[in-house]
């Protein structure tokens, strides 16, 4: 079997992808400080390459790609867990408190629902299922994480700053 080429920008999300869900699985080592930053360094990456993704039109049948398993240890942010997420910057409503330990989950359940739909269709050599992929990472990216990525990147570098002076009293 030849290995399939892919257009880089497709190329370049399954690589942040994968980036992105190694880190979640694995942010449970790292100390405070290199969590946050490594943290940023994803969510960054992923939002970035995503807004690269083609526009697919969505699957005849688009069932929901099977759930992967739940992370088993989650570290989180400690008492920077929580922060002001602003859900539509152009209207003209009160902030909400919100979770960056349950967004970056959600995101992650996201992440690796479409991932493993697109190893399998590269495996199987099928493109209806990587065209399923490629829909579903945008269209998730569309109506979730994408805005809310870029909350969490900012909370996520303000984060890095209070860690980094010593700020602890928050």
């Amino acid at each position: 079997m030849t290995e399939w080429q892919f257009p880089q920008e497709i190329t370049n999300f399954a690589e942040a992808a994968r980036r992105f869900v190694g880190y979640v699985e694995a942010a449970h080592t790292y100390e405070l400080l290199e969590r946050l930053v490594r943290g940023a360094a994803a969510v960054g990456e992923l939002y970035t390459a995503g807004l690269y993704l083609p526009i697919q039109d969505p699957p005849e049948d688009p069932d929901e790609p099977p759930a992967p398993q739940k992370i088993a240890e989650w570290e989180g942010y400690e008492e920077l867990t929580m922060f002001w997420h602003v859900p539509d910057a152009y209207a003209w409503g009160a902030p909400e408190v919100v979770s960056l330990t349950d967004l970056l989950l959600d995101t992650h359940r996201d992440i690796k629902q479409g991932l493993m739909l697109f190893d399998q269709g590269v495996a199987d050599q099928d493109e209806a299922i990587l065209g399923h992929a490629l829909w579903y990472w945008r269209d998730r990216m569309e109506k979730y994480w994408a805005a809310k990525s870029v909350d969490a990147l900012r909370a996520l570098s303000r984060a890095i700053q209070k860690v980094s002076n010593g700020e602890r009293d928050f």
